[in-house]
């Protein structure tokens, strides 16, 4: 199995930080943050890479979530409101160093963010407008399946609860366009995370999703690893196991099981 776009993102992280050196105090991505989506979460915008191990595919990330206005409320409130970008692409690795681009999915929007106290720990919620929509590429060779239009326009809300071990978060997505429209308009979401709350250390998370599509069909994310704080970002080691309907578009409704390892950065 060769990691190649992993080994190159250690390589440029590894120089980047030999050449500055390590700085004094590392800021991980999430100080300061209103909301933190929890690390399984497929939609959570991120920078990196991942390989499939049992399958010749690598997938790509490049995007970011950034609150733009923050502001402080009574009883230590805090608000924000942001916008976010994300890309994620399905790469096949072939000899030579060639990767024809098999899908790619875009999704952006604006958020409200807000977190207050709670009884040991904090609360936090967020509420979304997004845009999704999914795009064939060049790559695209595999005859056994036929890509489709494939875009959608929703409001979420997501509220999480946060303690000093670990976090348990619920949402629900209201989809008001879609293409198809045979996808259900309301989908509700759940997650957990251990450890890795402060941006550092290890952690275990698990993401779940129901959609109907004819019938219910369910979604389910678990992804553990290490997380490496960095000057003003967080660098995430991770493994992942995806079963359920497709996060790329133009192959959806189909269901797939991936068994991944990545690096992904947060925060830049």
């Amino acid at each position: 199995m060769r990691l190649y776009p992993i080994t190159l993102l250690v390589v440029l992280f590894s120089t980047s930080t030999t050449a500055g050196g390590i700085p004094d105090t590392l800021r991980p991505s999430n100080e300061g943050i209103v909301f933190v989506p929890i690390p399984a979460d497929p939609f959570y915008a991120r920078i990196g890479a991942s390989e499939d191990i049992h399958n010749v595919r690598t997938e790509l990330f490049a995007g970011r979530s950034v609150e733009l206005f923050r502001w402080a409320g009574e009883d230590h409130a805090r608000y924000s409101a942001g916008a976010e970008f994300f890309i994620w692409s399905l790469l096949r690795r072939e000899p030579k160093f060639r990767f024809p681009v098999e899908a790619a999915d875009y999704f952006f929007g604006v958020t409200l963010n807000s977190q207050r106290p709670a009884v040991g720990g904090a609360f936090s919620a967020r509420l979304r407008l997004s845009h999704m929509s999914a795009h064939a590429v060049d790559g695209v060779f595999d005859s056994t399946y036929k890509p489709r239009v494939y875009s959608r326009e929703f409001v979420s809300f997501a509220a999480a609860l946060e303690r000093s071990l670990f976090k348990v978060s619920a949402g629900l997505s209201y989809l008001f366009h879609s293409i198809p429209d045979t996808i259900g308009e309301i989908q509700p979401e759940f997650g957990v995370q251990i450890g890795g709350l402060q941006g550092e250390g290890f952690y275990a998370s698990g993401w779940f999703l129901l959609q109907k599509i004819a019938a219910f069909q369910s979604t389910a994310v678990l992804r553990a690893g290490f997380l490496l704080p960095a000057d003003g970002a967080t660098v995430d080691f991770f493994g992942e196991y995806f079963n359920g309907v497709s996060k790329y578009g133009s192959r959806f409704p189909m269901r797939e099981e991936r068994l991944s390892a990545g690096i992904t950065v947060l925060g830049w």
